[in-house]
Protein backbone atom coordinates (compact mmCIF):
# COMPACT_ATOMS: atom_id res chain seq x y z
CA UNK A 1 0.00 0.00 0.00
CA UNK A 2 1.43 3.37 -1.06
CA UNK A 3 1.07 6.33 1.26
CA UNK A 4 0.47 9.86 -0.08
CA UNK A 5 0.62 12.97 2.07
CA UNK A 6 -0.91 16.14 0.60
CA UNK A 7 -0.40 19.24 2.74
CA UNK A 8 -1.89 22.66 2.12
CA UNK A 9 -0.36 25.59 3.99
CA UNK A 10 -1.40 28.92 5.45
CA UNK A 11 1.83 30.47 4.14
CA UNK A 12 2.15 29.27 0.58
CA UNK A 13 0.00 28.63 -2.48
CA UNK A 14 2.23 25.65 -3.24
CA UNK A 15 1.05 22.27 -2.04
CA UNK A 16 3.52 19.85 -0.48
CA UNK A 17 3.22 16.27 -1.73
CA UNK A 18 5.05 13.28 -0.23
CA UNK A 19 4.92 9.74 -1.57
CA UNK A 20 6.01 6.98 0.79
CA UNK A 21 7.93 9.45 2.94
CA UNK A 22 9.75 11.23 0.09
CA UNK A 23 8.89 14.47 -1.67
CA UNK A 24 7.42 13.92 -5.08
CA UNK A 25 9.30 15.34 -8.08
CA UNK A 26 8.52 19.05 -8.66
CA UNK A 27 8.32 18.27 -12.39
CA UNK A 28 5.59 15.65 -12.08
CA UNK A 29 2.08 16.32 -13.39
CA UNK A 30 0.68 15.68 -9.89
CA UNK A 31 2.80 18.51 -8.45
CA UNK A 32 1.84 20.86 -11.25
CA UNK A 33 -1.85 20.07 -10.75
CA UNK A 34 -1.81 20.46 -6.97
CA UNK A 35 -0.07 23.83 -7.25
CA UNK A 36 -3.02 25.19 -9.22
CA UNK A 37 -6.01 26.69 -7.31
CA UNK A 38 -7.79 23.84 -5.59
CA UNK A 39 -11.15 24.25 -7.33
CA UNK A 40 -9.41 24.00 -10.68
CA UNK A 41 -7.23 21.10 -9.63
CA UNK A 42 -9.70 18.89 -7.74
CA UNK A 43 -11.28 17.19 -10.82
CA UNK A 44 -7.81 15.98 -11.90
CA UNK A 45 -5.97 15.13 -8.65
CA UNK A 46 -7.21 11.54 -8.16
CA UNK A 47 -6.99 10.74 -11.88
CA UNK A 48 -3.34 11.84 -12.11
CA UNK A 49 -2.41 9.99 -8.89
CA UNK A 50 -3.93 6.84 -10.37
CA UNK A 51 -1.88 7.26 -13.55
CA UNK A 52 1.38 8.02 -11.75
CA UNK A 53 1.19 5.39 -9.00
CA UNK A 54 -0.80 2.74 -10.86
CA UNK A 55 -1.17 0.82 -7.61
CA UNK A 56 -3.21 0.92 -4.41
CA UNK A 57 -2.65 3.99 -2.25
CA UNK A 58 -4.13 5.98 0.61
CA UNK A 59 -3.99 9.72 1.27
CA UNK A 60 -3.40 11.81 4.38
CA UNK A 61 -4.92 15.18 3.45
CA UNK A 62 -4.03 18.28 5.45
CA UNK A 63 -6.61 20.78 4.27
CA UNK A 64 -10.00 22.27 5.06
CA UNK A 65 -12.99 20.00 5.52
CA UNK A 66 -14.57 21.19 2.25
CA UNK A 67 -11.46 20.19 0.29
CA UNK A 68 -11.53 16.78 1.96
CA UNK A 69 -15.22 16.16 1.18
CA UNK A 70 -14.81 17.21 -2.46
CA UNK A 71 -11.67 15.09 -2.96
CA UNK A 72 -13.35 12.16 -1.20
CA UNK A 73 -16.19 12.32 -3.71
CA UNK A 74 -13.71 12.23 -6.60
CA UNK A 75 -11.95 9.21 -5.07
CA UNK A 76 -15.10 7.12 -5.42
CA UNK A 77 -14.33 6.85 -9.15
CA UNK A 78 -10.78 5.50 -8.53
CA UNK A 79 -9.75 1.84 -8.59
CA UNK A 80 -6.58 2.56 -6.62
CA UNK A 81 -7.43 5.15 -3.96
CA UNK A 82 -8.46 3.05 -0.95
CA UNK A 83 -8.84 5.75 1.70
CA UNK A 84 -8.47 9.48 2.38
CA UNK A 85 -7.83 10.61 5.96
CA UNK A 86 -8.62 14.16 6.99
CA UNK A 87 -6.27 16.33 9.05
CA UNK A 88 -6.46 20.01 9.84
CA UNK A 89 -3.89 22.24 8.19
CA UNK A 90 -0.76 22.10 10.32
CA UNK A 91 0.05 25.42 11.96
CA UNK A 92 2.51 26.30 14.67
CA UNK A 93 0.23 28.94 16.16
CA UNK A 94 -3.47 29.68 15.50
CA UNK A 95 -4.02 31.36 12.14
CA UNK A 96 -5.67 34.39 13.76
CA UNK A 97 -2.56 34.88 15.88
CA UNK A 98 -0.42 34.67 12.74
CA UNK A 99 -2.29 37.62 11.16
CA UNK A 100 -2.01 39.69 14.35
CA UNK A 101 1.70 38.97 14.73
CA UNK A 102 2.53 39.81 11.10
CA UNK A 103 0.51 43.00 11.39
CA UNK A 104 2.44 44.01 14.52
CA UNK A 105 5.83 43.36 12.87
CA UNK A 106 4.78 45.42 9.85
CA UNK A 107 3.59 48.24 12.11
CA UNK A 108 6.92 48.29 13.97
CA UNK A 109 8.68 48.88 10.64
CA UNK A 110 6.16 51.46 9.40
CA UNK A 111 4.71 49.14 6.77
CA UNK A 112 1.04 49.40 5.89
CA UNK A 113 -0.57 46.54 4.00
CA UNK A 114 -3.89 47.18 2.27
CA UNK A 115 -6.26 44.25 2.21
CA UNK A 116 -8.69 44.90 -0.65
CA UNK A 117 -10.60 41.65 -0.57
CA UNK A 118 -14.31 41.93 -1.46
CA UNK A 119 -16.19 38.74 -2.27
CA UNK A 120 -19.61 39.11 -3.83
CA UNK A 121 -22.18 36.39 -3.17
CA UNK A 122 -25.36 35.89 -5.18
CA UNK A 123 -28.17 33.52 -4.32
CA UNK A 124 -31.77 33.16 -5.47
CA UNK A 125 -32.55 31.53 -2.13
CA UNK A 126 -33.15 34.18 0.53
CA UNK A 127 -32.71 31.63 3.34
CA UNK A 128 -29.02 31.18 2.49
CA UNK A 129 -26.84 33.04 5.00
CA UNK A 130 -23.32 34.29 4.28
CA UNK A 131 -20.44 34.76 6.77
CA UNK A 132 -20.66 37.90 8.91
CA UNK A 133 -17.22 39.22 7.99
CA UNK A 134 -16.46 42.43 6.05
CA UNK A 135 -14.94 40.66 3.04
CA UNK A 136 -18.24 38.90 2.12
CA UNK A 137 -21.00 40.95 0.53
CA UNK A 138 -24.39 39.79 -0.72
CA UNK A 139 -25.54 41.27 -4.07
CA UNK A 140 -28.71 41.01 -6.11
CA UNK A 141 -27.20 40.66 -9.59
CA UNK A 142 -25.82 37.35 -10.96
CA UNK A 143 -22.40 38.84 -11.64
CA UNK A 144 -20.64 37.56 -8.54
CA UNK A 145 -17.66 35.64 -7.23
CA UNK A 146 -19.91 33.01 -5.67
CA UNK A 147 -23.35 31.93 -6.76
CA UNK A 148 -25.64 29.52 -4.94
CA UNK A 149 -28.40 27.77 -6.91
CA UNK A 150 -30.84 24.91 -6.55
CA UNK A 151 -30.21 23.35 -9.99
CA UNK A 152 -27.79 23.41 -12.88
CA UNK A 153 -30.12 25.02 -15.44
CA UNK A 154 -30.52 28.30 -13.56
CA UNK A 155 -26.79 29.10 -13.29
CA UNK A 156 -25.70 32.07 -15.46
CA UNK A 157 -22.16 32.12 -16.95
CA UNK A 158 -21.27 35.29 -15.02
CA UNK A 159 -20.74 33.36 -11.74
CA UNK A 160 -17.05 32.69 -10.98
CA UNK A 161 -17.65 29.87 -8.47
CA UNK A 162 -21.08 28.28 -8.94
CA UNK A 163 -22.51 26.13 -6.12
CA UNK A 164 -25.43 23.73 -6.48
CA UNK A 165 -27.32 22.78 -3.35
CA UNK A 166 -27.36 18.99 -3.30
CA UNK A 167 -27.71 16.03 -1.00
CA UNK A 168 -23.96 15.33 -1.12
CA UNK A 169 -20.62 16.79 -2.15
CA UNK A 170 -19.60 16.45 -5.77
CA UNK A 171 -18.57 18.07 -9.05
CA UNK A 172 -20.63 18.45 -12.22
CA UNK A 173 -19.57 19.71 -15.63
CA UNK A 174 -21.69 21.24 -18.39
CA UNK A 175 -20.47 22.80 -21.61
CA UNK A 176 -16.95 23.02 -20.27
CA UNK A 177 -18.01 24.70 -17.01
CA UNK A 178 -17.44 23.15 -13.57
CA UNK A 179 -20.12 23.27 -10.85
CA UNK A 180 -19.63 22.27 -7.20
CA UNK A 181 -22.32 20.38 -5.33
CA UNK A 182 -22.67 20.86 -1.60
CA UNK A 183 -25.39 20.09 0.97
CA UNK A 184 -27.17 23.23 2.20
CA UNK A 185 -26.58 22.33 5.86
CA UNK A 186 -22.81 22.13 5.23
CA UNK A 187 -22.30 25.47 3.51
CA UNK A 188 -20.19 26.51 6.48
CA UNK A 189 -17.47 24.15 5.21
CA UNK A 190 -17.38 26.02 1.91
CA UNK A 191 -17.21 29.44 3.62
CA UNK A 192 -14.31 28.18 5.74
CA UNK A 193 -12.46 26.99 2.65
CA UNK A 194 -13.15 30.17 0.67
CA UNK A 195 -12.01 32.41 3.50
CA UNK A 196 -8.80 30.38 3.73
CA UNK A 197 -8.15 30.33 -0.04
CA UNK A 198 -9.21 33.84 -1.04
CA UNK A 199 -8.85 35.96 2.10
CA UNK A 200 -6.46 34.50 4.64
CA UNK A 201 -3.82 33.10 2.27
CA UNK A 202 -3.65 36.27 0.10
CA UNK A 203 -3.38 38.37 3.29
CA UNK A 204 -0.46 36.29 4.53
CA UNK A 205 1.18 36.59 1.12
CA UNK A 206 0.84 40.40 1.18
CA UNK A 207 2.44 40.61 4.62
CA UNK A 208 5.29 38.23 3.79
CA UNK A 209 6.01 40.05 0.51
CA UNK A 210 6.12 43.39 2.29
CA UNK A 211 8.47 42.06 4.96
CA UNK A 212 10.76 40.37 2.47
CA UNK A 213 12.38 43.70 1.57
CA UNK A 214 12.46 45.02 5.12
CA UNK A 215 15.54 45.04 7.32
CA UNK A 216 14.36 42.73 10.03
CA UNK A 217 16.13 41.90 13.26
CA UNK A 218 17.54 38.40 13.75
CA UNK A 219 14.76 37.70 16.25
CA UNK A 220 12.07 38.68 13.74
CA UNK A 221 13.71 36.59 11.01
CA UNK A 222 13.73 33.59 13.32
CA UNK A 223 10.07 34.11 14.17
CA UNK A 224 9.03 34.44 10.52
CA UNK A 225 11.01 31.33 9.56
CA UNK A 226 9.30 29.40 12.37
CA UNK A 227 5.85 30.43 11.07
CA UNK A 228 6.65 29.75 7.40
CA UNK A 229 8.27 26.38 8.07
CA UNK A 230 5.67 25.43 10.67
CA UNK A 231 8.51 24.37 12.95
CA UNK A 232 9.29 25.64 16.49
CA UNK A 233 12.44 27.72 16.66
CA UNK A 234 14.44 29.78 19.13
CA UNK A 235 16.81 32.71 19.04
CA UNK A 236 19.75 33.00 21.41
CA UNK A 237 22.76 35.30 21.59
CA UNK A 238 25.42 36.53 24.00
CA UNK A 239 26.27 33.26 25.74
CA UNK A 240 29.60 33.74 27.53
CA UNK A 241 32.07 30.88 27.75
CA UNK A 242 33.18 31.81 31.26
CA UNK A 243 32.08 34.06 34.12
CA UNK A 244 33.40 34.91 37.54
CA UNK A 245 31.78 33.49 40.63
CA UNK A 246 29.15 35.85 42.05
CA UNK A 247 28.51 37.65 38.74
CA UNK A 248 25.04 37.85 37.22
CA UNK A 249 24.41 38.09 33.49
CA UNK A 250 21.51 38.05 31.02
CA UNK A 251 21.14 36.11 27.81
CA UNK A 252 18.87 37.20 25.00
CA UNK A 253 16.67 34.18 24.35
CA UNK A 254 13.30 33.97 22.61
CA UNK A 255 11.18 30.92 21.83
CA UNK A 256 8.68 30.60 18.98
CA UNK A 257 6.03 29.80 19.99
CA UNK A 258 6.57 31.19 23.45
CA UNK A 259 7.29 28.63 26.17
CA UNK A 260 8.00 25.87 23.59
CA UNK A 261 11.73 26.11 24.27
CA UNK A 262 13.27 26.88 27.65
CA UNK A 263 16.79 28.00 28.50
CA UNK A 264 18.09 26.75 31.83
CA UNK A 265 21.19 25.75 33.71
CA UNK A 266 22.01 22.07 33.89
CA UNK A 267 23.45 22.51 37.39
CA UNK A 268 21.72 25.21 39.43
CA UNK A 269 24.30 24.80 42.18
CA UNK A 270 26.95 26.21 39.83
CA UNK A 271 24.76 28.62 37.83
CA UNK A 272 21.29 29.62 38.95
CA UNK A 273 18.68 30.87 36.49
CA UNK A 274 15.56 33.00 36.69
CA UNK A 275 13.84 34.69 33.73
CA UNK A 276 16.94 34.46 31.51
CA UNK A 277 19.06 36.08 34.23
CA UNK A 278 21.85 33.85 35.47
CA UNK A 279 23.91 33.98 38.66
CA UNK A 280 27.28 32.25 39.03
CA UNK A 281 26.89 30.62 42.41
CA UNK A 282 29.84 28.26 42.67
CA UNK A 283 32.96 27.50 40.68
CA UNK A 284 32.81 24.73 38.15
CA UNK A 285 31.74 23.91 34.64
CA UNK A 286 28.19 23.26 33.60
CA UNK A 287 25.99 23.57 30.54
CA UNK A 288 23.32 26.04 29.63
CA UNK A 289 20.77 23.84 27.89
CA UNK A 290 17.78 24.52 25.69
CA UNK A 291 14.95 22.04 26.18
CA UNK A 292 11.70 21.65 24.26
CA UNK A 293 8.23 21.32 25.74
CA UNK A 294 8.83 17.60 26.31
CA UNK A 295 11.94 18.25 28.39
CA UNK A 296 14.31 16.95 25.70
CA UNK A 297 17.61 18.78 25.38
CA UNK A 298 18.04 20.22 21.87
CA UNK A 299 21.19 22.31 22.36
CA UNK A 300 23.73 23.11 25.04
CA UNK A 301 26.78 25.25 25.63
CA UNK A 302 29.43 24.74 28.25
CA UNK A 303 30.09 27.62 30.63
CA UNK A 304 32.79 27.85 33.28
CA UNK A 305 32.50 29.70 36.58
CA UNK A 306 36.00 30.84 37.49
CA UNK A 307 37.04 31.21 41.10
CA UNK A 308 39.32 29.51 43.61
CA UNK A 309 39.09 25.78 43.09
CA UNK A 310 38.34 24.75 46.62
CA UNK A 311 37.17 21.24 47.36
CA UNK A 312 33.54 20.70 46.33
CA UNK A 313 33.28 17.28 47.96
CA UNK A 314 35.30 15.32 50.54
CA UNK A 315 34.63 11.62 51.03
CA UNK A 316 36.13 9.46 53.77
CA UNK A 317 36.21 5.77 52.78
CA UNK A 318 37.41 3.46 55.59
CA UNK A 319 39.04 0.15 54.74
CA UNK A 320 37.31 -1.43 57.72
CA UNK A 321 33.87 -1.88 59.21
CA UNK A 322 35.10 -1.38 62.77
CA UNK A 323 38.37 -1.57 64.66
CA UNK A 324 39.67 -3.72 67.48
CA UNK A 325 41.72 -2.34 70.28
CA UNK A 326 45.36 -1.68 69.20
CA UNK A 327 44.45 -2.36 65.55
CA UNK A 328 46.01 -0.16 62.85
CA UNK A 329 44.26 0.57 59.56
CA UNK A 330 43.65 3.32 56.99
CA UNK A 331 41.02 5.78 55.78
CA UNK A 332 41.11 6.85 52.11
CA UNK A 333 40.35 10.52 51.45
CA UNK A 334 38.71 11.29 48.09
CA UNK A 335 38.65 14.99 47.12
CA UNK A 336 36.61 16.46 44.27
CA UNK A 337 38.11 18.04 42.27
CA UNK A 338 41.47 16.32 42.83
CA UNK A 339 43.35 19.55 42.09
CA UNK A 340 41.46 21.62 44.66
CA UNK A 341 43.56 24.39 46.18
CA UNK A 342 42.82 23.18 49.70
CA UNK A 343 43.49 19.49 48.95
CA UNK A 344 46.72 19.57 50.98
CA UNK A 345 45.35 21.88 53.66
CA UNK A 346 42.56 19.80 55.08
CA UNK A 347 41.90 20.08 58.81
CA UNK A 348 41.37 16.86 60.79
CA UNK A 349 39.44 16.79 64.04
CA UNK A 350 38.72 13.81 66.37
CA UNK A 351 35.84 14.04 68.84
CA UNK A 352 37.51 11.66 71.33
CA UNK A 353 41.28 11.25 70.85
CA UNK A 354 41.37 8.73 73.72
CA UNK A 355 39.59 6.19 71.49
CA UNK A 356 41.42 6.67 68.16
CA UNK A 357 44.26 8.64 66.66
CA UNK A 358 44.57 9.51 62.96
CA UNK A 359 47.08 11.48 60.88
CA UNK A 360 46.57 13.68 57.78
CA UNK A 361 47.33 10.74 55.50
CA UNK A 362 44.40 8.74 56.93
CA UNK A 363 46.46 6.28 59.00
CA UNK A 364 44.43 5.32 62.08
CA UNK A 365 45.08 3.40 65.30
CA UNK A 366 42.50 2.17 67.84
CA UNK A 367 43.39 3.00 71.45
CA UNK A 368 40.30 2.07 73.45
CA UNK A 369 36.85 0.62 72.73
CA UNK A 370 34.09 3.15 72.11
CA UNK A 371 32.94 5.52 69.34
CA UNK A 372 34.61 8.64 68.01
CA UNK A 373 33.80 11.05 65.16
CA UNK A 374 36.40 12.12 62.61
CA UNK A 375 35.71 15.46 60.93
CA UNK A 376 37.72 16.60 57.89
CA UNK A 377 37.25 20.20 56.73
CA UNK A 378 38.26 22.06 53.60
CA UNK A 379 37.87 25.75 52.83
CA UNK A 380 34.12 25.58 52.11
CA UNK A 381 32.93 22.11 53.07
CA UNK A 382 33.50 19.37 55.61
CA UNK A 383 32.58 15.74 56.11
CA UNK A 384 32.44 13.33 59.03
CA UNK A 385 33.02 9.65 59.66
CA UNK A 386 31.94 7.66 62.73
CA UNK A 387 34.53 5.08 63.84
CA UNK A 388 33.71 2.32 66.31
CA UNK A 389 36.33 0.42 68.32
CA UNK A 390 34.78 -2.79 69.63
CA UNK A 391 35.91 -4.58 72.82
CA UNK A 392 37.59 -7.99 72.65
CA UNK A 393 35.43 -11.11 72.83
CA UNK A 394 35.32 -12.55 76.35
CA UNK A 395 32.94 -15.44 75.95
CA UNK A 396 30.22 -17.25 73.97
CA UNK A 397 27.08 -19.07 75.12
CA UNK A 398 23.97 -20.49 73.47
CA UNK A 399 20.42 -19.48 74.27
CA UNK A 400 19.68 -23.23 74.71
CA UNK A 401 21.89 -25.95 76.07
CA UNK A 402 20.03 -28.74 74.30
CA UNK A 403 17.57 -29.08 71.46
CA UNK A 404 15.19 -31.92 70.62
CA UNK A 405 13.56 -31.94 67.19
CA UNK A 406 11.27 -34.30 65.41
CA UNK A 407 12.10 -35.41 61.89
CA UNK A 408 11.72 -32.48 59.45
CA UNK A 409 11.39 -29.80 62.15
CA UNK A 410 13.37 -26.52 62.06
CA UNK A 411 14.53 -24.15 64.79
CA UNK A 412 16.82 -21.14 65.26
CA UNK A 413 19.73 -21.27 67.70
CA UNK A 414 21.12 -17.94 68.96
CA UNK A 415 24.73 -17.45 70.02
CA UNK A 416 25.23 -14.65 72.55
CA UNK A 417 28.48 -12.72 72.88
CA UNK A 418 30.11 -11.39 76.00
CA UNK A 419 30.12 -8.43 75.77
CA UNK A 420 27.28 -8.10 73.25
CA UNK A 421 29.18 -5.62 71.02
CA UNK A 422 32.39 -7.65 71.05
CA UNK A 423 34.46 -7.71 67.89
CA UNK A 424 34.13 -10.88 65.89
CA UNK A 425 35.46 -11.52 62.43
CA UNK A 426 33.47 -14.62 61.71
CA UNK A 427 31.92 -17.18 64.01
CA UNK A 428 32.33 -20.78 62.87
CA UNK A 429 29.46 -23.28 63.29
CA UNK A 430 29.92 -27.06 63.23
CA UNK A 431 27.65 -30.12 63.60
CA UNK A 432 29.40 -33.39 64.40
CA UNK A 433 26.55 -35.69 63.26
CA UNK A 434 25.49 -34.50 59.83
CA UNK A 435 23.13 -37.43 59.25
CA UNK A 436 20.58 -36.22 61.78
CA UNK A 437 20.41 -32.52 60.80
CA UNK A 438 21.85 -29.66 58.73
CA UNK A 439 22.87 -26.16 59.80
CA UNK A 440 22.65 -22.78 58.01
CA UNK A 441 24.44 -19.93 59.88
CA UNK A 442 23.33 -16.33 59.36
CA UNK A 443 25.53 -13.77 57.62
CA UNK A 444 26.81 -12.20 60.85
CA UNK A 445 27.25 -15.63 62.43
CA UNK A 446 25.22 -14.91 65.56
CA UNK A 447 22.26 -17.11 64.59
CA UNK A 448 21.97 -20.51 62.98
CA UNK A 449 19.08 -22.31 61.33
CA UNK A 450 18.89 -26.00 62.28
CA UNK A 451 16.85 -28.39 60.13
CA UNK A 452 16.27 -31.93 61.38
CA UNK A 453 16.61 -34.87 58.99
CA UNK A 454 13.35 -36.32 57.69
CA UNK A 455 14.59 -39.91 57.88
CA UNK A 456 17.21 -40.36 60.60
CA UNK A 457 17.20 -40.19 64.36
CA UNK A 458 20.09 -39.71 66.72
CA UNK A 459 22.09 -37.35 68.86
CA UNK A 460 24.89 -34.89 68.17
CA UNK A 461 26.55 -31.64 69.17
CA UNK A 462 26.39 -28.17 67.62
CA UNK A 463 29.49 -26.06 68.21
CA UNK A 464 30.09 -22.36 67.64
CA UNK A 465 33.53 -20.86 68.16
CA UNK A 466 35.79 -17.87 67.39
CA UNK A 467 39.21 -19.16 66.38
CA UNK A 468 40.93 -15.83 67.09
CA UNK A 469 39.63 -15.38 70.64
CA UNK A 470 39.63 -19.13 71.36
CA UNK A 471 36.08 -19.05 72.74
CA UNK A 472 33.30 -21.49 71.92
CA UNK A 473 29.94 -22.93 72.97
CA UNK A 474 28.29 -26.36 72.59
CA UNK A 475 24.60 -27.30 72.31
CA UNK A 476 23.33 -30.90 72.38
CA UNK A 477 20.87 -31.89 69.67
CA UNK A 478 18.55 -34.92 69.51
CA UNK A 479 16.41 -35.84 66.52
CA UNK A 480 13.51 -38.22 67.13
CA UNK A 481 10.71 -39.64 65.02
CA UNK A 482 8.03 -38.99 67.62
CA UNK A 483 7.78 -37.90 71.25
CA UNK A 484 7.44 -40.80 73.74
CA UNK A 485 4.62 -40.67 76.21
CA UNK A 486 5.55 -39.62 79.76
CA UNK A 487 4.83 -41.67 82.92
CA UNK A 488 2.30 -39.08 84.12
CA UNK A 489 0.43 -39.38 80.81
CA UNK A 490 0.31 -43.15 81.03
CA UNK A 491 -1.01 -43.08 84.63
CA UNK A 492 -3.60 -40.42 83.77
CA UNK A 493 -4.94 -42.41 80.80
CA UNK A 494 -5.02 -45.83 82.55
CA UNK A 495 -6.68 -44.48 85.70
CA UNK A 496 -9.22 -42.57 83.64
CA UNK A 497 -10.24 -45.69 81.73
CA UNK A 498 -10.33 -47.96 84.83
CA UNK A 499 -12.20 -45.25 86.72
CA UNK A 500 -15.28 -46.10 84.71
CA UNK A 501 -15.49 -49.25 86.84
CA UNK A 502 -13.34 -48.31 89.84
CA UNK A 503 -14.28 -44.71 90.84
CA UNK A 504 -11.51 -44.22 93.42
CA UNK A 505 -8.93 -44.25 90.54
CA UNK A 506 -10.48 -41.07 88.99
CA UNK A 507 -8.80 -38.64 91.44
CA UNK A 508 -5.47 -40.31 90.63
CA UNK A 509 -6.04 -39.63 86.89
CA UNK A 510 -6.95 -36.01 87.60
CA UNK A 511 -3.86 -35.45 89.76
CA UNK A 512 -1.57 -37.08 87.17
CA UNK A 513 -3.08 -34.88 84.42
CA UNK A 514 -2.56 -31.71 86.46
CA UNK A 515 1.02 -32.73 87.21
CA UNK A 516 1.71 -33.35 83.49
CA UNK A 517 0.28 -29.96 82.46
CA UNK A 518 2.53 -28.21 84.96
CA UNK A 519 5.74 -30.19 84.62
CA UNK A 520 5.79 -31.78 81.16
CA UNK A 521 7.48 -29.44 78.63
CA UNK A 522 6.26 -31.45 75.63
CA UNK A 523 3.27 -29.53 74.28
CA UNK A 524 2.09 -32.58 72.36
CA UNK A 525 1.28 -34.31 75.70
CA UNK A 526 -0.89 -31.46 76.97
CA UNK A 527 -3.91 -32.42 74.89
CA UNK A 528 -3.95 -35.90 76.42
CA UNK A 529 -3.63 -34.41 79.93
CA UNK A 530 -6.59 -32.12 79.31
CA UNK A 531 -8.77 -34.94 77.92
CA UNK A 532 -7.93 -37.23 80.83
CA UNK A 533 -8.59 -34.49 83.40
CA UNK A 534 -11.95 -33.52 81.90
CA UNK A 535 -12.97 -37.18 81.43
CA UNK A 536 -12.04 -38.14 85.00
CA UNK A 537 -14.02 -35.24 86.46
CA UNK A 538 -17.03 -36.04 84.29
CA UNK A 539 -17.02 -39.74 85.24
CA UNK A 540 -16.57 -38.87 88.92
CA UNK A 541 -19.59 -36.54 88.79
CA UNK A 542 -21.58 -39.34 87.16
CA UNK A 543 -20.71 -41.71 90.03
CA UNK A 544 -21.61 -39.09 92.63
CA UNK A 545 -25.00 -38.40 91.01
CA UNK A 546 -25.66 -42.12 90.62
CA UNK A 547 -25.03 -42.67 94.35
CA UNK A 548 -27.53 -40.02 95.38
Amino acid sequence: MNHIKISYSYFSHKTEVNMNGEKISPYSEVTATLNRPFLEAVPHIIHQLDDEIFDDYEIDLYATRFQYELLLNMAEQSDYCKAIYFHKIETLIPKETVIDRLSNICSQHGISVKKNFLINVYSTNASISIPLIPEFSRIDTPNADIGIFNDLESIPPTIRTPLILSSSFGIQTNAGHIYYCIPKEQLDLFWEYYEYEFIFLPTITEYMTALRYTKLSDVEKTELDAMKNNQPAYYIIDVPSSVDQGDSFSIEFTSFPSHFFTLKSENSNIIGCKDNTFIANNPGTTNLIITDNKGTSVASKSINVIEHKYAEEIRLIPRFEYLKRSERNRIDVIITPPNAEDANKLVWYISDPNIIQVDESGNIIALEHGKSIICVSGHNISTTLAVEVKPALQGLHFSQQSIRLKNGEMTILDCHLTPEDAAIENLTWELDNKTIASINPSKNGKRCQIIASTNYEGKGNIRCYDSDAKFGAICNIEVISKVKQSTAGKIALVCCLLGIFIPFLLPVSTIASAYGLLCDSELEHHTRYKICAIGSIAILLFWIMAGM
